[in-house]
Formats: structure tokens, C-alpha cells, sequence
């Protein structure tokens, strides 16, 4: 077993990846979000809605990058 203080070592990109992630929900989801409305629909839908499209897509990404990187070496 290695002298690692921590369980599972994460790669660089998806730390910053989560950390990201996290501080958009954060942001995105406080509640003055609630009552500020773009075309109608309020910021938090708009929101979520990125967050659907934008998170998986990211991820895939980074996979992607990942493994060419991986490959090359």
C-alpha cells in the first residue's frame, strides 16, 4: 500500500472539473436566482438546463482528451 494520505488520487482536470461543477450549482441555485427571469423562464430553469447539456459534454471531453493523451505516451 502506498504512504498516499488520501484514498484515491484524482487527476488534475477532473478535480478542477468537480470544483467547477460544484461552484456553478452553488451559484446557480441560491435563491436570488429564483425571481430574476430571462424570456420569461426564470434563471434557475435556465440554469439547470445548462447544466444538463454542459455537464455530460464537458465530461466526455476531458474523457476524450484523456485518452488520446494516453495514447500518445
Amino acid at each position: 500500500m502506498s504512504n498516499s494520505k488520501n484514498w484515491f488520487r484524482i487527476p488534475l482536470r477532473d478535480g478542477l472539473f468537480l470544483i467547477g461543477l460544484i461552484g456553478y450549482v452553488v451559484a446557480i441555485f441560491l435563491p436570488w436566482s429564483y425571481d430574476i427571469k430571462i424570456l420569461n423562464i426564470s434563471l434557475l430553469a435556465w440554469g439547470a438546463g445548462l447544466l444538463f447539456l454542459l455537464a455530460p459534454i464537458t465530461g466526455i471531453i476531458l474523457t476524450l482528451a484523456e485518452k488520446s493523451r494516453r495514447k500518445d505516451n
